[in-house]
């Protein structure tokens, strides 16, 4: 699947943010800190982190739409060399990004 697929995929069978299940999650912002709102959907990716030699940490993150291309980006290393096994979005921080 490509980047665009994943997160499509996610768009349309994620259920959006209900008043009621919002009030009964535990963690009420994305991680980017970001509030979750009643309306949202919901994402989740794998944000690149550290390198450690040939490792390269992954880490499971929730994430909101309007972040892409704002705060993330697709992590085009796992989609250009084909090394991608997971059918999760794999995304990493814009260096510019707030």
């Amino acid at each position: 699947m490509t980047f665009k697929e994943e997160i499509e995929l996610q768009l349309r069978e994620n259920k959006t943010l209900s008043y009621e299940f919002l009030s009964n999650l535990k963690d009420k912002n994305y991680f980017s800190g970001r509030n979750k709102q009643v309306g949202d959907t919901v994402l989740f990716g794998m944000l690149k982190g550290e390198e450690d030699g040939e490792e390269v940490e992954l880490k499971l993150i929730t994430f909101n739409e309007e972040e892409i291309g704002e705060l993330y980006e697709e992590d085009k290393m796992f989609y250009d060399r084909g090394n991608k096994t997971s059918m999760l979005p794999i995304i990493k921080r814009i260096q510019n990004g707030n």
